[in-house]
């Protein structure tokens, strides 16, 4: 109900929204396919898939883009996610274990969190890899777990850092030709995409103590819960703890009981996808990365209870738990920052009602969100926000100087994000003789301009 709360509570989210643009013109996907003179969107960016794009062109056809139609349906998958882990344990023999990771998982605020507003994105990914893994577990369907972990793999490739370790540990003496097979089926656009564009770029390998010493903060972080202020709203994050990841994996290790062989698999399947990720700049670097491993340290935690005798020892997570609700109820407290404004769920009415032929987005954060939620109706133009005109982007601004009525929009300055766009465009209409002929802000978050052509003397 905490989370369900939150949905409202926020705006859609640029990267919430990554999969729009493919949903309305399949060809402005990164890497799109043509069948039979239909255009298929494949890769959404260099290590994103376009999976969602059809998932939710589905969901569209029965209800229209909403905030509601948007998130609930990934706040639906993270607690199927933790049911589905439960189910895994309780299969396996761990009955107790199964009650306590869902109850971690289910009152995890990096994991509601994530899902709900698919930050990451991460809701797939999670409720993939719970069904790949129970599968697995149980020794059932493998090759449509296979296929799933294809799926999830084609989702985002930080799929395979996060549970590339786990699953080769299932997969170890399984029909592994079933599972290659039902890989490569799962996995075929994936493979496709990657004779395009090549994600290589995104993986620099960067070392430090203080990069790691603040990995292991992250993780600390993900488990209470308390990443998300500061980011999604203004209030102040509270802080993590360190050296908590590394307790809650040694006291696994160290515990004995009949599970312990089973938590050290665990444990070193964790620490294996922690160190793959923390050893490069661009993955594991926030709660949206960390998040996916949450599911196995949950995991670890049940089977450490499991094990730790017959005194209820669930006891010593209650404040674990209610830290967790805390930061669930805080976020729906707190004043959301600019990027996160719920004005940005009427944005594309407000445009609506002024029927610009051209929408220009000055700034990072809106092109996808207004087509979301204008439901494909406006296509806005974005502003190359670094560097030298280009001059098709150039060109792109001109016509729409020129074209009356067009409505540039970016944040108000003082929640600019990127505002190189905007001082270019301000700069190009001042050379081409244009002056604003208005100005309009919205509670001073958002900004709309019009331009008008000065007569010359």
């Amino acid at each position: 109900m905490l989370a369900i709360r939150l949905i409202p509570h926020f705006g859609i989210y640029f990267d919430e929204a990554l999969f729009a643009p493919a949903v309305y013109q399949p060809d402005s996907s990164l890497v799109h396919i043509s069948l039979f003179g239909v255009t298929l969107p494949v890769m959404v960016m260099g290590y994103v898939g376009a999976l969602k794009v059809y998932l939710w062109k589905l969901i569209f056809a029965v209800a229209a883009p909403s905030v509601w139609s948007i998130r609930f349906p990934m706040l639906l998958a993270a607690t199927l996610s933790a049911g589905i882990w439960g189910q895994t344990l309780t299969g396996l023999g761990a009955k107790r274990a199964a009650s306590v990771c869902i109850g971690l998982m289910l009152t995890s605020a990096s994991l509601l969190v994530s899902s709900t507003f698919d930050w990451g994105p991460a809701g797939l990914q999670l409720l993939l890899g719970a069904l790949a893994i129970n599968l697995l577990a149980r020794e059932r369907y493998p090759l449509l777990a296979g296929f799933l972990i294809g799926l999830a793999l084609w989702d985002k490739l930080t799929f395979g850092f996060a549970y590339g370790p786990i699953l080769a540990l299932l997969i170890w003496r399984r029909p592994r030709w079933e599972i290659a097979a039902g890989f490569l089926a799962g996995a075929a656009p994936l493979i496709y995409g990657l004779t395009k564009v090549s994600p290589a770029q995104e993986l620099a390998i960067s070392i430090s103590p203080e990069l790691l010493w603040g990995r292991l903060s992250l993780m600390s972080t993900t488990l209470l819960g308390t990443g998300f202020a500061g980011f999604m709203t203004k209030g102040t994050s509270l802080p993590g703890f360190p050296p908590l990841f590394l307790l809650i994996v040694g006291l696994a290790f160290w515990l004995e009981g009949p599970w312990r062989r089973t938590r050290i698999g665990f444990g070193i399947c964790l620490l294996a996808s922690w160190c793959g990720m923390a050893l490069f700049n661009n993955i594991g670097m926030s709660v949206h990365h960390t998040v996916l491993l949450l599911p196995v340290l949950c995991a670890l935690i049940a089977l450490t209870v499991e094990d730790s005798g017959p005194m209820p020892w669930e006891a010593a997570l209650l404040p674990l738990i209610a830290i967790n609700l805390f930061c669930l109820y805080q976020l729906g407290r707190d004043v959301p920052t600019a990027r996160w404004s719920p004005l940005l769920n009427d944005l594309a009415s407000r445009l609506e009602v002024r029927q610009p032929r051209v929408v220009v987005c000055e700034d990072w954060g809106f092109q996808n969100t207004i087509w979301l939620m204008s439901d494909g109706k406006m296509r806005p133009k974005t502003v190359k926000l670094s560097g030298e005109w280009q001059q098709e982007d150039r060109n792109s601004v001109e016509t729409a100087l020129s074209s009356p009525g067009t409505v540039f929009v970016s944040f108000a300055e003082e929640n600019r994000i990127m505002p190189q766009g905007h001082q270019s465009v301000e700069a190009l209409a001042k050379q081409l003789g244009y002056a604003k002929a208005s100005v309009e802000r919205v509670r001073g978050i958002i900004e709309f301009d019009t331009y008008f052509l000065k007569p010359r003397n």
